[in-house]
């Protein structure tokens, strides 16, 4: 019973996976035509990426403590029925709808975000860098394939809303396998001795949480400004939308691997350190490819490094996250206060780096953040990546 209760566990864990980005990743590509129906201008076109960012931010505690009083059950349902409404919304009420949809797509991941660890403690204690990199892998490879899949589908049927919307079937297949194991599972009963303790208090006497936290948005703060600039950075060294496209593509690819050869090694060292390290130097590598390439072999290959980093990075951070955790509410209430400050942080840095290239007119100082942000999450992997628990610290 147990094995079949994990194995209906781990298809909705990969389906999670699957659908944390993909519904996301598909709005840039999309953006010109919904421009174009909507009549918006670049500025309310950036705050529709950007709006699910913040949503997620802000709503990570209240549903980190949502889950600490109701456990895993109620909230994945409700979050994945929440999620389903949001494409609905998105797609379907034009102006109104592609905000307050967007809005509502950035609480639906926000309850992925906190779950998926916490699902991985609960069910999968002694697998977790496995399971994470499998949960991290789907991220990676649909969010790819929404990213090349979203114009041609959009132009075969003649409809972004549908394209935006076609993510839709696969969240209720989702739901249907949480549905399926909530009625299965037995009743949730809150341990008393960890919902006292707040993601604030967590912050506060624990410095390996706070180490976690720098992890988290170190390596946020180089993906949102990675993709950002990258082809800005590729189109004013004298290339175009084709090759700026091909080097975008090829950061997406090459994230799978990273997240697959992360997920796989990380149980084979006694700490996370030494993995952790190792993605930090690999951010510096795609870094210092960014300020010195000058051919699109150049820009390739600091695709490569990027791509496969920034997967890395973020599942070893996933990782590193659960495993400091002495329990799955524990877990939980650290994802909350991690992913609120880690998202709030890493959404200031494209606007921090376009700031800094206005001022400069140069892209080798903007790219020095990038140098230090990947130093830094060296230093955060080694000093959370140490093999001890919050509490035990």
């Amino acid at each position: 019973m147990k094995q079949h209760t994990n194995l209906l566990v781990l298809m909705g864990l990969i389906l999670l996976g699957a659908i944390s980005r993909s519904p996301t990743v598909s709005l840039g590509p999309l953006m010109p035509d919904i421009q174009s129906t909507l009549a918006l201008d670049y500025g309310w076109s950036g705050f529709i990426v950007t709006l699910p960012v913040i949503i997620i931010a802000l709503s990570s505690i209240p549903v980190s403590k949502l889950v600490g009083r109701k456990g895993t059950g109620k909230p994945i349902l409700f979050g994945l029925t929440l999620y389903g409404i949001a494409l609905c919304i998105r797609s379907s009420f034009g102006i109104y709808g592609i905000f307050f949809g967007s809005a509502l797509v950035g609480l639906g991941i926000c309850f992925i975000n906190v779950l998926a660890p916490t699902l991985i403690k609960e069910y999968f204690p002694s697998r977790v860098g496995p399971m994470t990199g499998t949960y991290t892998t789907m991220m990676y490879l649909f969010a790819a394939i929404s990213s090349a899949t979203a114009v041609p589908v959009a132009h075969k049927v003649d409809s972004w809303q549908i394209a935006l919307a076609m993510w839709l079937p696969l969240v209720l297949v989702c739901l249907i396998i949480w549905g399926v194991q909530y009625k299965k599972s037995h009743p949730f009963i809150p341990p008393q001795d960890t919902l006292s303790i707040s993601g604030g208090r967590l912050l506060k006497e624990s410095p390996l949480a706070r180490w976690i936290i720098v992890l988290m948005a170190s390596q946020g703060f180089i993906y949102f400004c990675a993709l950002s600039w990258l082809p800005t950075i590729i189109q004013q060294s004298g290339y175009g939308d084709t090759e700026a496209g091909l080097v975008a593509s090829v950061v997406q690819i090459c994230g799978i691997p990273g997240a697959m050869l992360a997920g796989a090694v990380v149980h084979r060292f006694r700490s996370q350190q030494i993995p952790c390290m190792v993605a930090g130097g690999t951010f510096l590598t795609a870094s210092l490819l960014m300020v010195f390439s000058q051919t699109l072999t150049g820009f390739l290959l600091c695709a490569v490094f990027l791509g496969f980093s920034m997967a890395a990075a973020y599942t070893l951070f996933l990782c590193v996250l659960t495993l400091r955790a002495g329990s799955p509410q524990q877990a939980g209430q650290l994802t909350g206060i991690v992913f609120l400050i880690g998202y709030l942080v890493a959404s200031t840095g494209p606007w921090f780096m376009g700031r800094v290239y206005d001022w400069t007119e140069n892209w080798t100082f903007p790219i020095l953040a990038l140098i230090m942000a990947s130093i830094l999450y060296g230093l955060a992997g080694y000093k959370a990546g140490r093999n001890q628990t919050i509490g035990n610290s």
